[in-house]
């Protein structure tokens, strides 16, 4: 399967960090760290643009450790 990516940040491509890793790891395209406060929320742009094929999805969770 090819999935159509468009990447408008400053970051590489997401990658696989682990051999065994489930997804790939994403960064935030920002210019300075934001800090989340407990229960907070904000949008974190990555600058990526994924064309997927009708019945996928992508999912961004947090790593666990």
């Amino acid at each position: 399967m090819q999935i159509k990516i468009i990447n408008t940040s400053l970051t590489n491509y997401p990658i696989m960090k682990r051999h065994a890793s489930a997804g790939m790891d994403l960064r935030a395209n920002i210019a300075v760290a934001i800090t989340l406060k407990p229960l907070e929320r904000a949008i974190i742009k990555t600058g990526l643009f994924l064309e997927l094929p009708v019945g996928f999805e992508a999912q961004v969770r947090p790593e666990a450790d």
